[in-house]
């Protein structure tokens, strides 16, 4: 990690309400280049799970913006603008965009840690180091993959060129917007591409300071664009559009499906999904319980529980379940402080909106009704607070 990233980790809860006091968000699309008002005239809120306020109306992509935003990448990727520059100058502009990104980590983190409501060390160490990180890899990828000569008779010579297939329209998700926004960008703009990119409605607004960045870093206009917006309507238009060659998502699987649908109903575009899946963990009689318990705790308390591979069942031999439900209920009592998400000390922070702490609470009292004991925890936390917290530990909570 760079200085600046040690720095803000070292940073006070007062110094992380200060600066996010001071910030302000650009909500509009962005679209060749430039932040431009939405054609649709739609809306949709960003709220903070934090305590319930209102961060800003962020202006909705419809199906004629995410059309200009496709037309721009396709027209940035047919003049080449983007794509025939030489490995060397493409390195060096995603080099240049991963140094802003980490120069910006105050800001991305905060907008990270504002609308998803990750614990602002998470944000920080984890959403934006590695996502600079996973940019700088690709971009010192780009001059070491080299195309290939085939074995062949020696009558014969046979080529593997690798070439970029064209538009690429990426659609993620909230539980990690910068990092998985970082796994679709860094490839694909690596080898020459131009992407559309439609970010979760809950955390739009550090995918558009991303592109921002990436302008100022020297990326050509048009070749990444950023079109927030509501999933049935821009996502839809996304996975439609006969200029998109291939959709690269990372979401639900009933959503994962309708991309496919899309595909085929359209151009036959290439479909790239990760729906994720939760894997149950193996406690066996001669486990090290200690080690067991927590990371079982991490397993499933980590960003909230809100992680693809979030371990939300646990299958435990009859003979060690009671140490290990006692050493989770002291595990987490210890360690899983569920509080204000701006605050370094915490570790646990609320869920992402108000509907997803509805479907956590609904699980629990299915479990009740169905013959479950709750051992700890599993109510609403901080309720005065206005924001989404879910009690994870015995005792009391802290804002």
């Amino acid at each position: 990690m760079t200085h600046g990233i040690d720095a803000l980790l070292s940073r006070s809860h007062d110094q992380w309400l200060a600066a996010a006091g001071a910030l302000t968000f650009e909500t509009r699309p962005f679209i060749d280049g430039h932040f431009t008002d939405a054609r649709s005239g739609d809306t949709f809120t960003s709220v903070s799970p934090r305590d319930g306020a209102v961060l800003a109306k962020v202006q909705a992509a419809g199906a004629e913006d995410v059309d200009r935003a496709v037309r721009g990448a396709r027209d940035a990727f047919e003049d080449g603008r983007w794509r025939d520059l030489p490995p060397k100058e493409r390195k060096r502009v995603l080099l240049r965009w991963a140094d802003l990104i980490r120069a910006n980590a105050e800001e991305l983190a905060l907008l990270d840690t504002l609308e998803m409501g990750k614990p602002i060390t998470e944000s920080v160490r984890i959403d934006v180091d590695k996502a600079a990180e996973t940019i700088a890899w690709y971009a010192e990828a780009i001059d070491k993959t080299y195309d290939e000569v085939a074995p062949t008779p020696k009558d014969a010579l046979a080529l593997i060129t690798r070439e970029p297939l064209g538009v690429i329209g990426a659609v993620i998700p909230w539980n990690y917007a910068l990092l998985i926004a970082s796994w679709k960008l860094g490839p694909a703009l690596a080898t020459g591409n131009s992407v559309v990119l439609k970010p979760a409605e809950q955390t739009s607004l550090a995918a558009l300071r991303l592109a921002a960045l990436a302008t100022e870093a020297g990326l050509p206009d048009g070749v990444f664009n950023v079109v927030p917006g509501r999933g049935e309507v821009a996502g839809q238009a996304l996975g439609r559009h006969p200029e998109v060659d291939k959709i690269a998502f990372t979401g639900s699987v009933k959503v994962a499906r309708l991309f496919q649908v899309y595909a085929g109903e359209s151009n036959g575009k290439q479909v790239a999904v990760e729906a994720g899946g939760k894997s149950p963990q193996l406690v066996l009689p001669d486990a090290d319980i200690e080690a067991a318990a927590s990371a079982v705790a991490w397993g499933i308390f980590y960003n909230a529980g809100q992680t693809c591979n979030a371990g939300s069942r646990v299958v435990v031999h009859a003979s060690v379940k009671d140490r290990l439900l006692d050493a989770l209920r002291r595990i987490t009592a210890e360690t899983f402080r569920v509080g204000d998400p701006l605050d370094p000390a915490t570790v646990m922070g609320p869920l992402v909106d108000e509907n997803q702490l509805a479907t956590v609470l609904a699980y629990v009292e299915r479990g009740v009704e169905d013959g479950a004991r709750v051992a700890f925890g599993g109510g609403r936390a901080l309720g005065e607070t206005g924001g989404s917290y879910v009690k994870c530990r015995p005792g009391r909570d802290e804002w």
